[in-house]
């Protein structure tokens, strides 16, 4: 994210309810009187993170601004997922007429790991009235890179002052700094040590005392400081400095390589050095050279880990021996040996998520992409949720994106002027990253954001309303972050706003509509939903910052479709960085179901910029959870738990036969098992009849509620194929030869995350991964193409 190398890369580049129970809960309404405001100055912890069993401060400052004396209470609240964490606590306060003061709670957490917390704070006065509210929140995780905030500083002069910078970012409970163009050259990022002094790239001078002040502060609040160098760049002349040309990246395969044919950056006049030469990061030689120049840095400085920058795609590349270098595919190797020399965390940069697939397989501790604007696949809104998915296929690692708001009007603020970022656009992104399951690397320096690339650009700075909204959405991401990111992976759920005529809705971020879509996690559906009815565009970036604010929408009747089971005691919650502190409130709610399947109705209070609902379910189940459940079906009758999707369906009796499953329409069709399961992880199998081999017979996996699934078919007498269907387009994830004859035929798909296992006929076929947007959940089915198709012994076995 070099303002350099971003830069200069551009230019190169130039309900009808079903009568049922309702769950009593509560509505919503708002429980601050108009006094909001008047008390509570700031709530704080005393550490952005906390190791289990570590003792939490929570601060909370008063400042008394009603006008009058007062007498009453505060009380925290402590809170995971809705439900009680511990006890209460209550200090009794007085205060004169704009009295200021600080009440101190302390609090120990649950020992369980990587959990979080909503602290909520209310004061009330003598009579119990609510005079003001707030919150804040409290990470339990021995390993921050399970749940990054990640930050960034870039000020190093003598006159920063890092300790309240930090403590401010402490307040955003920011667990990660990245340090920006503290080093040296690239290629010697240690300074001498025996200089207080140093300058940068682009000649700014660097203050030892401040880079270290910086570090141990970031450490006082149990964050960690992570050292920023780029993966393969050297200055002008490094080769009088150890770096050999042979290990460099060349624009042509003609060989008798020079530096002046070396792949390279231009930089602006009167910078540290004209250029930024870049070596193969798949060199060994070049690998163990800057790990060296990297391990200097950790003996001289206190850093717990190395931000290691990419350039992107480069064009064609060839090595000194003239042979073509894929560059997306040496970041794997050159992360791997950083981290094992180094032994210290390491994130990568893949660049407008080049190399991101590459960074989720290697050992990055998490995947970090800067989103750029070259690829329009990453521009929308919807975007951001296919990113995440994407890694997460591949890894479960956390995901953080570099995502720069409103860049064009900061590029076109006038010189010494500063502006303000569009505080709509920057919560409607925030809200897309946060619920689609990455974080978003913003806040920095202290009270900062970031709105292009070089980071210590300060042309726009957040107003009081925005820093008031982004500790909400920090403090929200912080407290549900096992909602947002904890194994978390897509959902199945159908959402319907049931008057579309008021609130219409899509299910991939459509301008002038709500953005609904689902996520799961065992125990839980979790459904977002995001207000972009006020947007014309569906670009997330806002580059004009002209974005207009949302208008508040009230009571949303919503239809959410579900697998499985609900407790008898179940809850629905519903909760929104936007109103009341983040609480969760218990929403009623409403059973039925239709030809689609078990769904609850339910009202969504308000909606500004984002809402999460969830809903608790049973833990995934074990075992035999489906098996032949139509044998007490009447013959020629459709069995009440399979909904036909297309075609006609009835239980047949084939003479001599126990009762089979069996599509009666010439042109076949597609029949689900409508109540589905609480997990994703089963097998489903069972025979299918198959009287010809001109079509197939098939079962069907994962079938979503928008029509998506996994299907298994035998077709042509000698194949079977393992497809995909998103509901439009058709894609094939593995076959290969299998000769049969027509007749019964057992078909066995097991479903673990997004590995795939065949078994045809008891012989094991072979194991393939889902890497693209896999379905993670969802029920059963069966497919055919043409009549005359039957199925028996259809079991599911979760695991």
């Amino acid at each position: 994210m070099e303002f350099f190398i971003k830069k200069f890369l551009m230019i190169s580049v130039s309900f009808l309810i079903f009568s049922f129970t309702c769950i009593s809960g509560l509505h919503y309404k708002s429980h601050v009187s108009a006094a909001s405001g008047a008390m509570i100055k700031l709530v704080n912890t005393d550490k952005a993170r906390y190791t289990p069993g570590e003792p939490a401060e929570i601060y909370v400052d008063l400042v008394n601004t009603t006008g009058t004396s007062f007498t009453g209470s505060v009380t925290l609240y402590f809170r995971h997922l809705g439900s009680p964490a511990g006890a209460d606590q209550v200090k009794s306060v007085v205060l004169g007429d704009n009295e200021a003061k600080t009440l101190t709670f302390n609090w120990v957490p649950p020992t369980t790991d990587y959990r979080g917390y909503l602290v909520e704070v209310w004061v009330r006065d003598q009579t119990g009235k609510i005079v003001d509210s707030g919150s804040t929140a409290v990470d339990v995780s021995s390993d921050w890179t399970k749940f990054p905030r990640y930050g960034y500083v870039s000020e190093f002069s003598d006159t920063t002052d890092a300790s309240n910078k930090t403590w401010e970012l402490k307040n955003y409970h920011i667990n990660g700094l990245q340090f920006y163009d503290w080093q040296w050259k690239h290629h010697i990022p240690n300074p001498d040590p025996s200089h207080s002094y140093w300058q940068d790239i682009g000649n700014r001078w660097i203050s030892r005392a401040t880079v270290n002040s910086f570090i141990d502060n970031a450490h006082r609040y149990n964050m960690k400081a992570m050292n920023y160098n780029l993966i393969n760049g050297s200055f002008d002349n490094y080769w009088e400095d150890g770096v050999q040309v042979a290990w460099g990246l060349f624009k042509d395969g003609n060989g008798d390589y020079d530096p002046g044919r070396q792949d390279a950056h231009v930089l602006p006049k009167g910078w540290a050095s004209s250029k930024i030469y870049l070596s193969n990061p798949a060199n060994k030689d070049w690998q163990d050279y800057i790990n060296s120049k990297e391990a200097e840095v950790f003996n001289h400085f206190a850093f717990d880990g190395w931000h290691i920058d990419s350039l992107g795609p480069r064009g064609d590349l060839y090595d000194w021996n003239k042979n073509y270098v894929n560059l997306q595919d040496t970041y794997g190797s050159f992360i791997n040996s950083a981290k094992s020399y180094l032994k210290k965390d390491i994130v990568f940069n893949s660049v407008e998520a080049y190399g991101q697939d590459q960074a989720s397989q290697s050992n990055a501790d998490f995947v970090y992409s800067e989103l750029w604007d070259w690829n329009p696949t990453n521009d929308d809104y919807s975007d951001l949720v296919s990113l995440v998915e994407r890694s997460k296929a591949r890894s479960n690692k956390a995901v953080v994106f570099a995502a720069y708001m409103n860049r064009n009007y900061s590029k076109n603020t006038p010189g010494g002027t500063q502006r303000n970022f569009n505080e709509a656009s920057i919560r409607l992104a925030d809200a897309a990253m946060f619920a689609a399951g990455a974080s978003h690397i913003e806040l920095g320096d202290g009270g900062y954001m970031l709105s292009d690339e070089y980071f210590p650009n300060k042309n726009l700075v957040m107003s009081a309303s925005l820093k008031t909204a982004m500790k909400s959405y920090y403090t929200f991401l912080t407290a549900y972050e096992n909602l947002l990111r904890d194994e978390v992976v897509r959902g199945s759920n159908k959402v319907v706003l049931t008057d579309q005529v008021n609130h219409p809705s899509s299910n991939n971020g459509q301008a002038g509509k709500i953005w609904t879509f689902s996520k799961a996690k065992n125990g839980y559906d979790i459904v977002h939903l995001i207000n972009l009815k006020n947007n014309t565009s569906t670009k997330w970036r806002d580059d004009n910052a002209d974005y207009p604010t949302p208008d508040e929408i009230l009571n949303i009747p919503v239809k959410i479709y579900y697998d499985g089971n609900l407790p008898e005691n179940a809850k629905v919650w519903w909760a929104t960085p936007d109103a009341e502190n983040g609480k969760a409130n218990s929403l009623s709610f409403t059973k039925g179901n239709d030809s689609q399947g078990n769904y609850i109705s339910l009202t969504v209070p308000r909606l500004l910029y984002w809402d999460m609902v969830w809903i608790e379910k049973n833990p995934d189940e074990t075992g035999e959870i489906l098996y032949d459940d139509y044998e007490s079906v009447d013959v020629g009758a459709q069995p009440e738990d399979w909904s036909p999707v297309s075609g006609t369906w009835s239980v047949n009796q084939p003479s001599g036969a126990t009762k089979e499953m069996a599509v009666t329409s010439s042109s076949g069709g597609i029949i689900k098992y409508k109540n589905g399961f609480d997990t994703g992880n089963y097998s489903v199998e069972g025979h299918v009849y198959i009287p010809d081999t001109t079509n197939n017979g098939a079962i069907l996996a994962r079938v979503q509620k928008d029509g998506g699934f996994y299907q298994l078919e035998l077709k042509e007498g000698n194949k079977y194929k393992l497809y995909k269907f998103n509901g439009t387009e058709w894609r094939e994830i593995k076959g290969g030869e299998y000769i049969y004859s027509p007749g019964y035929h057992h078909l066995k798909l097991t479903c673990i995350g997004n590995e795939f296992t065949i078994e045809i006929d008891l012989n094991k076929m072979g194991t393939v991964t889902d890497l693209d947007e896999p379905f993670m959940d969802g029920t059963v089915g069966l497919r055919s193409e043409t009549g005359n198709r039957r199925w028996d012994n259809i079991k599911v076995t979760a695991y």
